[in-house]
């Protein structure tokens, strides 16, 4: 039956006690389970003080829209709300991949039964839109047939957390102007209320939190919204994964526009080629620097041509590894340098390996020799100070790190020198732009992280200052007492060992952070500990895209959001956000980050099915390849990117195939819509 309009006598006269049980236990059973709050992105903390002022944004939909809309539903103001719920549900299943959708609504002006309904509904991508709108119409009516049940008493029940500054059970509403009481609605605390009004036009309008949305993200969803109702319009047989919320030109933009990062780079150079230039342009310089020792750059050069010949004597070439066991000092970028200039490949292992790991990672690469500090050091000192002739190119390796093996096994990533040296170049223009700094060497070999402390600097004419933690105390503080260096790369883990700290008269200029999400308060509470006089970076990148592959410079006025976000991408690398099926996702909606361009590494050491797997064809530029992260994110309404965690964490992303086909087998058999029907 058509959602009625208006309400009855019989409605409205004074329920007998079973009939509030019957009410009450069909909300249990409809409200029964595992409940998450439907919510949008906060652009804003949000503050435990009750919202008690909303903005508002209006807009109307396009002529031909409406006109079809009102057509499709015979002029039924019903089920165009239905419609319209169902266009809002569609809106934030694309936007948080969350299948179970929970809103509120409220009932009419002439009742003064329970003012406020939950309507829960299960979203899969491929049920129809008709199929959506048609359980989306049997929710409302059964809501309306129920509402005698006391909203209240209900969260009671549910044992649902009840939050002084916040609604209980839902943060969005969606109602219908002059018929909804909507009166009610304006003194609530939820987030954000759609309304629906319908007169000679058909006009939308969003009252927000304006503590908690910036009117950019609000402009955003008014448009997706107008898009999906534009696309029911058309046709309701097309699925919820088919439907597009990009139209064409912002899709170029997303694709195209914002990966237009080409940049020149040394790309005919290996990155030990850069660094004999370096060592030309700046042989005195101080190089390295180790508690009382320090090298110049010829110095370190001289011993890295010493172990290269020594290397060399021993079979070392392109396409052999050499394993690096090594505390941090001097001999370690002596080590680093020496391998590459034979021409081999690094695989550096840490000391703080487990004996089962390093067994493994040894057995993997075949590593014919381990560079220790048991290593003959005395008879690689009798060796020729000239360097041996160089035969790796730039697509030879120059190194192999494993991942942590956190999702499953350790797996060697191969980095090229061409890969290695596109990220340094970029490296040392986003971080160094021609001043002297110190660079702290702290963290693993055996991390990615780290080779941005390395190379940076010594393409540079840089020093790096090499700490060894020893003791009690952490290398991050030593670092930070020490105050010798400008650039510090780190996670914000180790940020958080700073915020209370006094460091205005530190000599850092640069944080460069990595490897973790990234949240703005301790960002906040950093930069207040430099007094502001620090810049904050946030740097991302796998592994597989050789230590990083974009940056955001935060921002505290601009960045007011949850996390700080993980912006645009580096020189020569291409990042796309997609769905499922590969296809770009618009502004807000959560999809898997893929990566392209120079960045990418080689694949994966001796895992050629895995590499298959993981490094795919690039459709939108065919013949090169992209990186499949596993990484979901969200398109920022400024046009940055906000990395939102894995995708194999996140229990909301997995669609229920299950609950797909009992509700297509539900809504196959359930004809057409009497009165109103749907074509």
């Amino acid at each position: 039956m058509p959602v009625r309009t208006c309400r009855t006598e019989e409605d409205l006269q004074i329920p007998r006690m079973n009939d509030f049980e019957q009410d009450q236990n069909y909300w249990l059973e409809k409200l029964a389970g595992d409940l998450v709050v439907t919510s949008l992105t906060l652009d804003h903390h949000r503050s435990v003080r009750p919202i008690t002022y909303k903005e508002r944004f209006t807009f109307t939909l396009d002529t031909e829209t409406a006109a079809r809309l009102k057509r499709i539903s015979n002029n039924d103001e019903s089920l165009l709300f239905v419609t319209f719920i169902m266009a809002f549900n569609v809106c934030l299943f694309k936007y948080t991949r969350n299948e179970d959708i929970i809103i509120g609504t409220t009932t009419y002006y002439s009742t003064s039964m329970n003012r406020l309904l939950a309507l829960r509904t299960r979203v899969v991508p491929n049920l129809t839109l008709k199929q959506l709108l048609l359980d989306i119409k049997e929710t409302l009516a059964e809501a309306y047939a129920h509402q005698k049940a006391s909203f209240e008493r209900l969260i009671e029940l549910l044992d649902v957390e009840h939050q002084p500054h916040r609604m209980p059970l839902f943060d969005l509403m969606v109602v219908l102007e002059h018929t909804d009481n909507t009166d009610y609605v304006k003194g609530l605390k939820n987030d954000l209320t759609v309304s629906l009004t319908v007169k000679d036009e058909i006009t939308g309008s969003i009252d927000y939190n304006a503590d908690l949305f910036k009117r950019e993200r609000i402009e955003v969803l008014a448009r997706h919204l107008h898009q999906i109702l534009r696309s029911a319009s058309e046709s309701l047989d097309q699925t919820i994964a088919q439907l597009e919320l990009l139209s064409e030109s912002r899709r170029n933009e997303l694709v195209v526009d914002y990966n237009n990062t080409a940049r020149d780079y040394p790309k005919d150079k290996t990155i030990v080629e850069l660094f004999a230039e370096q060592v030309e342009q700046t042989p005195v310089h101080i190089a390295l620097e180790f508690q009382n020792e320090s090298l110049t750059y010829r110095e370190i050069n001289q011993r890295a041509n010493q172990l290269a010949n020594w290397l060399r004597a021993r079979g070392i070439k392109p396409g052999v590894p050499v394993g690096i066991y090594l505390e941090h000092s001097p001999e370690t970028i002596v080590a680093l340098l020496g391998v590459l200039k034979a021409g081999g490949y690094y695989v550096p292992f840490d000391t703080a390996h487990s004996r089962s790991r390093l067994d493994f990672m040894i057995a993997d690469t075949t590593v014919p020799l381990v560079i220790t500090q048991d290593t003959d050091w005395p008879a690689i000192a009798r060796e020729s100070r000239t360097a041996p002739i160089g035969e790796a190119t730039p697509d030879d390796l120059a190194y192999v790190i494993f991942t942590s093996g956190s999702t499953g096994e350790p797996k060697g990533v191969e980095i090229t020198h061409r890969s290695l040296v596109n990220y340094i170049w970029w490296a040392k223009e986003q971080y160094v732009r021609g001043e002297t700094l110190a660079f702290a060497l702290y963290s693993s070999l055996a991390l990615d992280f780290t080779v941005t402390s390395i190379f940076t600097p010594l393409i540079t004419g840089n020093r790096i200052v090499i700490y060894r933690k020893d003791g009690d105390s952490s290398a991050i503080e030593e670092i930070l007492k020490d105050n010798r260096v400008g650039v510090l790369k780190l996670t914000p883990g180790d940020l958080v060992l700073m915020k209370t700290r006094d460091n205005s008269s530190s000599r850092i200029q640069r944080l460069i952070v990595g490897g973790e999400q990234f949240e703005i308060e301790l960002a906040n509470q950093v930069l207040r500990s430099f007094n502001g006089s620090v810049e904050i970076i946030n740097e991302y990148g796998p592994t597989e895209a050789t230590a990083g592959c974009m940056l955001h410079r935060f921002n505290p006025e601009e960045d007011t959001q949850a996390f700080v976000p993980v912006g645009k991408p580096a020189a020569n690398a291409q990042i796309y956000v997609l769905d499922d099926d590969l296809n770009p996702v618009a502004e807000n909606v959560l999809g898997e980050m893929y990566l392209a361009g120079d960045c990418l590494a080689r694949g994966y050491h001796k895992r050629p099915t895995l590499t298959a797997e993981k490094f795919i064809n690039n459709p939108f530029t065919p013949g090169q390849r992209m990186y499949r992260t596993g990484d979901l994110a969200r398109w920022l309404p400024q046009g940055i990117i906000e990395y939102s965690g894995r995708k194999d964490n996140a229990a909301q992303y997995r669609t229920s195939e299950r609950a797909a086909r009992i509700y297509a087998r539900k809504c196959g058999i359930a004809g057409t819509v009497e009165a109103a029907t749907v074509s």
